[in-house]
């Protein structure tokens, strides 16, 4: 798995480490991945990009995870400055989002730890 999440701070380290430990739930079919958020648009890939920033924050963080479509496993996660489209630090609350979005996807029996 591939990520782009800076290291820079204590909350970028600490989402790595939980990025690291998950993996999709064995048995999974594409169709439950795509019923609970993720599109394919581009077809070999099933996405999901969700905002993690502050609501009145100018620049827009997203959470991004890529599935590949065909193998069905987690190639990339990222935490991307919108305006520069590149990883940066990460802050409590969006920290906080990511973990929540992660979280969600475990509660959905996507995700395992």
């Amino acid at each position: 798995m591939n990520l782009a999440i800076s290291e820079f701070g204590t909350h970028g380290k600490r989402l790595i480490d939980l990025c690291n430990s998950i993996k999709l739930r064995e048995g999974i079919t594409k169709d439950e991945i795509m019923s609970v958020g993720f599109s394919n648009h581009y077809k070999p890939n099933l996405y999901y990009c969700t905002r993690v920033n502050k609501p009145d924050s100018p620049v827009g963080t997203t959470f991004n995870i890529t599935i590949d479509a065909e193998g069905l496993f987690i190639k990339d996660i990222m935490v991307l400055d919108e305006g520069i489209l590149q990883p940066m630090n990460v802050s409590k609350f969006e920290y906080d989002r990511c973990v929540e979005v992660i979280n969600e996807f475990i509660n959905k029996k996507i995700f395992v730890k």
